[in-house]
């Protein structure tokens, strides 16, 4: 009798500690798909084991369609084929940073600056990578336009030498 009403007490414990889990990782859910980056974590095979709701949505995915793709099918050939060299980096137990770029089906470019940290297993070899990602689309617009001000204000002051001795003649 009393080792049952031990039992039982035991199983509510493991209920309250389970339901407390799982509002945890509800909340850690929350969390990392509220920060505005991209977040992911691929295995070794370049499967997405995780993504946060940005990181799918940035390649035009549901967060729960891109688990189990691999890189190269999320991210297309032609970008997959600028990351590469990138994650073979990380792939030998190297930290990584770059800028990529790829073309939506809308024909915009859209560009990234994305981290890769890879895990390490006891032994010292990468079982997977987790990836960090931010959307720099805007401020490299933002670079370029500068970019193209800068080139009108010297075409501007070259003008302004050619165009007024000559009107003073």
């Amino acid at each position: 009798e009393a080792a049952n009403a031990r039992l039982a007490q035991a199983n509510l414990e493991i209920d309250d500690i389970a339901d407390a889990l799982r509002r945890s990782e509800n909340r850690l859910q929350l969390i990392i798909d509220s920060i505005p980056a991209l977040i992911a974590y691929v295995g070794s095979d370049d499967v997405y084991r995780f993504a946060n709701r940005g990181y799918a949505e940035w390649f035009g995915f549901a967060k729960e369609a891109i688990v189990g793709r691999s890189i190269g099918e999320v991210f297309g050939a032609e970008a997959f084929a600028q990351i590469q060299p990138h994650l073979e980096r990380a792939r030998a137990s190297e930290r990584v940073s770059y800028e990529y770029s790829r073309t939506l089906a809308d024909g915009r470019m859209v560009h990234a600056r994305s981290v890769v940290v890879p895990e390490l297993d006891g032994d010292g070899r990468t079982v997977g990578f987790f990836v960090m990602s931010i959307d720099i689309t805007e401020q490299k617009a933002s670079q370029a336009a500068l970019v193209q001000a800068q080139k009108m204000e010297a075409v501007a002051r070259i003008l302004h030498k050619i165009v007024v001795p000559f009107l003073k003649s």
